[in-house]
């Protein structure tokens, strides 16, 4: 890799004409050491190198353009000596002077890449500039006529001292300008050699500024380079940015920045200097790995910063994985996008479609391949072997040394992949280069908000202006929270701040630290802009926050891994095909307020494709999600709970009634129900109407009861069934309402209550042991064992739950944060029945392995020795003091 601590080079070459006395410039070795002094101060301290040629010729001008030590580091060629419209007098190897053809120099020079200024000092070089603004020199600095020597010195002289101390090139050339006319006096014709009268032509020359600078078209901000500037950019030396127009708003907000923002993409210059060094300089690793966390800006790095810098000189592709096709199919797309006769289904090795991309294009191939973790994280069902066929391929590509392209790949992905991505590569002897894409630091910060300020052209278009100290202030927030995602977050403050602005003074919009105060009150993170967007909609369609569907549509664009999703037509078409042009409204919204985007896929195939705007927003969006309350979301969880038991043709317990109501309400709000949901409400719908009937039944019974009580003496037996089942019913009612309240602890104990209350052969008593699994689950808390969970009880202080498993254990629970307490209490069999004593101070558990046992429920150790039985323990009870306890078997005994 070049060591970009490397300085740029300013290149004096001088020549003379030893020969001819008449021609003989006796001050150029004085104009040599005048120009060398303030270099030197500058090279000492370390703004620039400094080479010199006294008796230069041109072979030993292209020696020092083409030394590896120099190459490409050169900004400033300077030329000090006799020339003319067409050439530049050079010195032979003897001595001698030799005409140099300024067309061929220029040419030279067009191949230089870090070269931006070429200063002709010699005698009448305007002729050569064109040449040289053609060869892509940015700015050229050239004479009219032959020039008086103490002028061209005292000119060379000053425009060098100026640059040497931190001036521009423009502002150097303009101090320079206005010292010499200030010394020489108004007189034109007084700086120029011999008579400028000799024709009325020569004389109207002769009434000018004899120096000018010339700037390349779309290269006018080079005229703004210094040395300072120079030493402390990354991007010195790198190939220019192709000229295009800029884009409307110089902040992409949730957007990352593509190939039009390339202008307006600050602050990884060192990461785009990093990357481009790896892909262009000889013996760097095949493969370059990209890596960095969710939201650090690797997407815009790549397309804004390296790809345009690339394309002159490379064939460049970005790509990201193709669901559809997978890791290798996506790599295949960029071969035939190049040009190659490789098809989906071609069996031969890629190595040889990527030699032919090389032939076709003439140039090497540089191949990115974004978010390569998604073979992880959203695999395809239809290629069990992407990741394995993928590194083989890869092997065949890049395994021999000697028979690899010219070209590179990038491998873009998420950083806690790197570990999987590193393995694989190293299984295969694949060598390769890491970059690691940190968090955007405070100079980025700094450069991200100041840089649509430092260039003449960016001003022109935006006109914006910065306020003293704002940047160090924004930074300083932004970088107080050493978690957040510091690139998208400076975005979404940059548009924002952009919008406001732009709105109070669209011709000179201003960032002032007033503005920006204002906007930090309403919320600078993600969660905040998560939630302004959702309100913005909220108004717009009310019903369609309220009933749940924003939600679940976002959550759809994620991944159970909390990361951003792609949908495309086709998938949400079907699992949204009862909303119809509502979904399609909906859409918009989102895409309007940057909750999503159309997906910007290499596969042209795609079509209508959406994904979150950001991966950043996903584990927000998922968190909502799974705290929401909305009916599609409270629908969602109770399905969720629920359907494992009817998946795979299996048949499980129907939804009650109260979870049947949630389902269906929620039915608007959510996405369409699966095959199996569907059966699962059907079944429930179903066993509903069997209840309905026999409640209509038991009310013409009861009826009838109520005339013949006196005959039937078994009235009070059902008088009692009765009553015990409108408790039960009244604690299910008393759910509820807490539920509507959003009180779900209080939802939670009286669904225990009701299955406490409930019968053993009322099949309600399954349906609040489930309900309370569901809730427990809503609240965030669940109480785990390795099986079946046969039974629960409370405290009497209702702080502590007890539970009992068929994993032969039965364990104490606390209710506020659903941890464990102590040892599990351990029997031999399944524990099939708990109790608290009243004053909850004793446990009693029974068992399956004929004993019961009372335990200390601050120790949970044994009180005394297991109580033994001829038969499984089915029942127990404390007394209302605590102090007996009595147990029912399986056998029938007490």
């Amino acid at each position: 890799m070049a060591d970009k601590t490397k300085k740029p080079v300013i290149f004096l070459a001088f020549a003379n004409d030893r020969d001819d006395t008449v021609n003989y410039l006796r001050n150029l070795p004085e104009e040599a050491r005048q120009i060398r002094e303030p270099l030197q101060r500058a090279r000492r301290d370390g703004l620039c190198e400094l080479v010199e040629l006294a008796n230069a010729t041109a072979d030993d001008i292209f020696r020092v353009f083409q030394d590896p030590e120099y190459r490409d580091r050169i900004a400033v060629f300077h030329y000090g000596g006799h020339a003319n419209g067409y050439q530049l007098l050079l010195e032979s190897a003897s001595g001698s002077p030799q005409a140099a053809d300024a067309g061929g120099l220029a040419a030279f020079f067009g191949q230089q890449r870090g070269l931006d200024l070429v200063f002709h000092n010699g005698c009448s070089t305007q002729q050569q500039v064109q040449g040289l603004l053609d060869a892509s020199v940015s700015v050229v600095i050239a004479t009219s006529r032959a020039i008086e020597d103490q002028v061209a010195m005292q000119f060379s002289k000053l425009f060098y001292q100026g640059l040497a101390g931190g001036a521009s090139i423009r502002t150097a050339y303009k101090e320079a300008e206005a010292a010499v006319q200030t010394s020489r006096g108004g007189n034109m014709r007084a700086l120029y050699f011999g008579d400028a009268s000799k024709s009325a032509q020569e004389s109207i020359v002769a009434d000018r500024w004899p120096w000018d600078l010339y700037l390349r078209g779309g290269a006018e901000s080079v005229a703004h380079w210094s040395l300072p500037a120079a030493v402390g950019d990354p991007l010195f030396g790198l190939p220019p940015l192709p000229p295009q127009d800029l884009p409307a708003s110089p902040f992409c907000h949730l957007n990352w920045f593509d190939r039009e923002h390339a202008e307006v993409f600050f602050g990884r210059g060192h990461q785009i200097r990093e990357l481009h060094d790896l892909v262009t300089s000889a013996g760097t690793p095949p493969i370059v790995l990209l890596y960095g966390q969710s939201g650090v800006g690797k997407s815009s790095i790549l397309a804004a910063g390296l790809i345009p810098r690339l394309e002159q000189a490379y064939g460049v592709f970005y790509l990201r994985r193709d669901f559809n096709t997978g890791l290798l199919g996506s790599l295949r797309s960029a071969f035939k996008q190049a040009g190659t006769s490789v098809s989906v289904s071609d069996s031969m090795h890629l190595a040889q479609y990527w030699l032919e991309a090389e032939r076709k294009l003439g140039k090497p191939l540089i191949i990115i391949l974004d978010q390569v973790e998604e073979v992880v994280t959203r695999p395809n069902p239809d290629l069990p072997q992407e990741a394995a066929d993928f590194y083989d391929e890869l092997e065949a590509i890049f395994g021999k040394r000697n028979d690899r392209p010219a070209g590179r790949l990038i491998l873009g992905f998420r950083k806690e992949w790197l570990a999987e991505v590193e393995a694989r590569l190293a299984n295969h002897n694949l060598p390769r280069a890491k970059v690691f894409l940190e968090r955007l630091g405070r100079l980025g910060v700094l450069e991200a908000v100041q840089g649509p300020t430092r260039s003449p052209r960016l001003l022109t278009q935006y006109g914006l202006t910065v306020e003293e100290g704002l940047p160090e202030i924004i930074a300083d927030d932004l970088l107080a929270d050493d978690a957040s995602a510091i690139a998208p977050t400076l975005q979404i403050l940059l548009t924002k701040m952009w919008a406001k602005a732009t709105e109070l003074n669209y011709e000179h919009p201003q960032f002032t630290q007033q503005l920006y105060q204002s906007l930090k009150r309403e919320g600078l993170l993600l969660r905040d802009f998560l939630d302004q967007q959702i309100e913005r909609i909220r108004k717009k369609y009310p019903e369609v926050v309220k009933s749940g569907l924003l939600m679940d549509l976002l959550a759809f664009h994620t991944t159970p891994l909390g990361t951003a999703g792609q949908c495309s037509a086709a998938q949400l078409e079907p699992a949204y095909s009862g909303f119809g042009q509502e979904l399609s409204d909906l859409l918009l919204q989102c895409q309007d307020l940057y909750l999503l985007t159309t997906a910007n896929d290499a596969n042209r195939d795609v079509s209508r494709a959406t994904r979150l705007s950001h991966d950043t927003l996903a584990p927000l969006v998922r968190e909502r999600f799974d705290k929401a309350d909305e009916p599609g979301q409270r629908a969602r969880r109770v399905l969720s709970n629920r359907v494992p038991d009817w998946m795979d043709g299996k048949t499980g317990q129907p939804l009650d009634e109260t979870d049947l109501q949630i389902v269906e309400s929620g039915r608007t709000g959510m996405r369409k129900w699966t095959a199996d949901e569907q059966r699962l409400v059907d079944a429930s719908r179903r066993l509903r109407a069997r209840r309905n009937r026999g409640r209509r039944i038991l009310q013409l019974a009861g009826i009838i009861a109520v005339v013949m009580i006196a005959l039937f003496a078994v009235l009070a037996f059902w008088q009692a069934r009765t009553a015990r089942y409108n408790m039960v019913t009244a604690h299910f009612l008393v759910a509820g309402a807490a539920s509507e309240k959003g009180q779900p602890a209080e939802a939670l104990y009286w669904f225990w209550r009701a299955y406490s209350d409930a019968g053993s052969n009322d099949t309600r008593r399954l349906n609040a042991r489930n309900l309370i699994g569901s809730w427990s689950r809503t609240l965030g808390t669940q109480l785990r064992h390795d099986d079946t969970i046969s039974s629960v009880a409370f405290s009497p202080d209702n702080r502590t739950v007890l539970t009992g498993s068929d994993d032969r254990t039965a364990r104490l629970w606390d209710v506020a944060t659903g941890n464990p307490q102590g040892e599990p209490l351990r029997h031999k069999d399944h524990v099939s029945v708990v109790a608290f004593s009243p004053d909850g101070k004793s446990l009693l558990t029974g068992s399956k392995d004929h004993t019961a046992q009372c335990w200390d429920a601050s120790t949970g150790q044994p009180k005394c020795a297991a109580l033994q039985h001829a038969a499984a323990v089915t029942a127990i009870a404390f007394s209302d003091h605590g102090q007996t306890v009595v147990t029912g078997c399986e056998d029938g005994t007490v």
